[in-house]
């Protein structure tokens, strides 16, 4: 059984108001409280990755507990100066339902969504080539405790001894 039910995607967007110096300092200040949050709450395998105007998280979680999210997302909207916006998405690991929340300074919202079994009717569907790997092919009628009959004994080589008689 996986150790981890869940995983986060986190995206904060710096936005455009920000000079080059403001974003780095707002950075360095937000990537370790956002580390600190994230190891309270239980998270492991915390990855960061800057790109720019915005700074990518991403990590695992044990148990997919939604008061371990809100808590996140309090916290965190807490933090954010007024430029940066962003989200956090949680993804249970079956599939079966989802959380995003946007954050801002000070307020954040939250949308849940159950995933259903089947793709909704509206969609279009694309048909592929089937080539089905399942059932396999059937195996060679043979039982399974069969030996392999055993090859007609062949005569032996002429030797020396037969060549002078």
């Amino acid at each position: 059984m996986s150790k981890y039910q869940c995983e986060m995607f986190g995206q904060l967007n710096y936005g455009d108001i920000l000079t080059y110096e403001e974003l780095q300092e707002v950075e360095g200040l937000l990537i370790p409280r956002l580390d600190d949050l994230l190891q309270q709450a239980g998270a492991a395998h915390v990855d960061f990755t800057p790109t720019g105007d915005v700074l990518l998280t991403q990590c695992v979680f044990e148990a997919y507990k939604l008061y371990i999210f809100r808590k996140l997302a309090q916290e965190l909207a807490g933090l954010l100066p007024e430029a940066v916006r962003g989200n956090l998405f949680f993804l249970q690991k079956d599939l079966l339902v989802q959380h995003t929340y946007w954050l801002s300074a000070g307020s954040w919202q939250e949308e849940e969504r159950r995933l259903p079994q089947d793709a909704p009717a509206h969609l279009p569907r694309h048909a592929v080539a089937s080539a089905p790997i399942w059932p396999l092919p059937a195996p060679p009628e043979q039982a399974d405790d069969a030996v392999p009959a055993a090859a007609p004994p062949q005569p032996a080589p002429a030797g020396p001894e037969d060549a002078q008689a």
